[in-house]
């Protein structure tokens, strides 16, 4: 099943992130953290607040939705908004993140051999979503 509840379609294909032997025993894991939206949250999008990516436009963030307590039915995706110098999950259909939800995120400084950094652009993109064939890692 998927974040919509429904059955995956054959031949669906999505990403998948597995953490590391250490990092899933890291309880201080710098890179490995949870972002809970405020109890007053009233918009699609919450800011995240966090040494490893505070300021750091170059980082890679991924982020997923944890299933325990308040259920988001939402694609969510990260922006990096550069007045702010500040990293945000958002629901990509814009509706409001519900209170309270929970995300867990793992970000990397800046993009490594193993990790992809994709800019959004006018481009590669339309409307809301950014395509490209061909994704390359960069070690920049």
């Amino acid at each position: 099943m998927n974040i919509l509840k429904k059955i995956l379609v054959v031949s669906t294909a999505f990403g998948l992130y597995t953490a590391t032997a250490v990092e899933s025993r890291a309880v201080d894991n710098p890179t490995v953290f949870q972002v809970t939206a405020p109890s007053s949250q009233s918009s699609s999008d919450i800011k995240i607040n966090h040494k490893s990516v505070n300021g750091q436009p170059n980082a890679v963030l991924i982020v997923t939705q944890c299933w325990k307590g308040v259920y988001n039915p939402h694609p969510v995706g990260v922006y990096y908004e550069t007045t702010s110098k500040s990293w945000y999950i958002f629901n990509e259909d814009e509706a409001d993140i519900p209170p309270k939800t929970i995300f867990n995120v793992r970000a990397e400084a800046t993009p490594t051999a193993t990790s992809v950094h994709l800019n959004a652009s006018a481009l590669n993109s339309s409307a809301n979503y950014t395509i490209t064939s061909g994704l390359t890692t960069s070690a920049s």
